[in-house]
């Protein structure tokens, strides 16, 4: 029943203290609610699998485009399964790690997942990944060592607001050829970890992924949502009123802000010459 599965195991931060805040408040609880929504396991396997570039397409074949990359993302699943779970703020991802396209996107589902938290709700995530057995059946049952190792590693180990990946686990991608384009994601850690923070995630989508695929508008903002993510985190490291939790948000602006000097602003421009760029 247990298989190898690489496994990642997601806390949504501060989310306990939106809970506390919402009662007798409908617009913070619809907040929770819709954060919740982007944990799902049916949102979580809908993040542009197939990204579609509306702006090179024609209108009037827009919505054929959009059914055809529906159809493929769920080709590339069936082939490729992902398990995803949930419960309240917590999120379990898992793949086989024989099958190297679903462990990778296991990875890049925690990227897309860690953007959409914090561009719509200004949430952040700490989190362990391992490799290990496991017996995981999509949005159901979740047991074996795995899910334990997984969940140490956030609880003793990752202490501030980011994914750290264990040694093998991190071995057993560095192994792979096709992983060159999701370094920029990856980066060292002490004691032998490496880790996954918002810094590397921006970076990662803004430099290598091929999520945004000449999407300039979408290039964009998230460009600009980087750039603001010291002020942004110090507003909430400045709002936390206690110096614990204010030290862990001191530590990712500055993780931030070093791949923020390392993500240079691009234009996509096509082979016909044509360009999607705006001033900058």
């Amino acid at each position: 029943m247990y298989q190898q599965r690489v496994t990642a195991f997601i806390d949504i931060l501060g989310f306990g203290d939106l809970v506390a805040r919402s009662v007798g408040n409908s617009e913070l609880q619809k907040s929770i609610s819709a954060a919740l929504s982007a944990a799902s396991p049916e949102t979580m396997k809908s993040l542009d699998l197939i990204k579609v570039n509306e702006e090179r397409v024609p209108p009037e074949g827009l919505e054929k485009v959009r059914r055809m990359a529906k159809i493929l993302g769920e080709i590339v699943l069936k082939e490729h399964p992902v398990c995803v779970s949930y419960f309240s703020d917590l999120v379990v991802i898992s793949a086989e790690a024989s099958d190297l396209l679903a462990s990778q996107m296991v990875l890049e589902l925690t990227c897309k997942l860690s953007i959409r938290l914090w561009s719509e709700h200004r949430l952040t995530l700490r989190g362990g990944i391992v490799v290990g057995e496991l017996h995981h059946v999509d949005g159901g049952q979740i047991f074996g060592p795995a899910i334990g190792k997984a969940y140490d590693l956030e609880r003793e180990k990752a202490v501030y607001p980011r994914i750290l990946i264990e040694k093998s686990c991190a071995d057993h991608f560095m192994q792979q050829p096709a992983i060159a384009p999701m370094l920029p994601l990856i980066e060292s850690a002490e004691e032998g970890f490496s880790q996954i923070t918002l810094g590397s995630c921006f970076h990662y989508t803004l430099t290598s992924s091929a999520w945004l695929l000449g999407d300039q508008q979408l290039f964009d903002r998230l460009f600009t949502e980087m750039t603001q993510l010291r002020d942004a985190l110090g507003a909430i490291q400045a709002a936390s009123g206690s110096d614990r939790v204010a030290a862990k948000y001191k530590w990712l602006a500055e993780n931030c802000e070093r791949h923020v000097s390392q993500t240079p602003y691009r234009k996509w421009d096509y082979p016909d010459g044509s360009s999607t760029s705006t001033a900058h």
